[in-house]
């Protein structure tokens, strides 16, 4: 890609595409797009050595931008529907993570799964089960958290953290409100 004032919008020589898995978080899209370099540099370096690599301009118009990450991201939105979290936490890991809180206690979020049914209708935020998972309301669908953290302490699974943590059905959990990652170019 040629580099140019304005942020990504130079010229593109090729593209590697890169599949992005279900379950991939952050740090496994950063290695996938890592290992996607080294067949566009065997395409392309005899062409960019030789000064005839070829740019194809980007088409405006297809562009979208997201705004820079903040901590404040990192806190769950139990109003949105629970695929849309899960996705919103595999994006953010490793980097700024999930967090939710339960009463003064802050819990950081490790893994989690969207259930398959979810048919339980509360509203969200509220813990409906702690079997399995954590499974907590949304504001379509369910959420289960596999792994928890309290600050200072190390990730556990869901069931060894609730032996020494109390958090049972019904219980309200309060996360934040997302911010909308994605605008259209200016």
């Amino acid at each position: 890609m040629q580099v140019i004032q304005a942020m990504d919008a130079g010229g593109v020589a090729d593209v590697e595409r890169v599949r992005i898995g279900e379950t991939d978080t952050g740090a496994d899209l950063r290695v996938k797009i890592g290992e996607a370099v080294v067949p566009l540099l065997r395409r392309n370096l005899a062409a960019l050595l030789s000064g005839h690599l070829q740019f194809t301009a980007q088409e405006v118009n297809q562009a979208t931008y997201c705004r820079k990450i903040h901590k404040a991201d990192a806190a769950v939105d139990f109003a949105l529907p629970a695929r849309a979290i899960y996705n919103r936490l595999r994006a953010f890991n490793p980097w700024p993570g999930a967090y939710f809180d339960h009463g003064a206690i802050r819990l950081k979020v490790g893994r989690a799964s969207v259930q398959a049914e979810a048919v339980e209708v509360a509203a969200p935020g509220t813990v409906l089960r702690t079997q399995p998972g954590l499974c907590v309301a949304t504001g379509a669908g369910v959420i289960c958290f596999h792994a928890l953290q309290r600050a200072g302490a190390r990730m556990l699974p869901v069931a060894e953290f609730l032996r020494g943590y109390r958090i049972v059905e019904g219980d309200q959990l309060v996360g934040g409100r997302a911010q909308a990652l994605l605008r259209e170019p200016a």
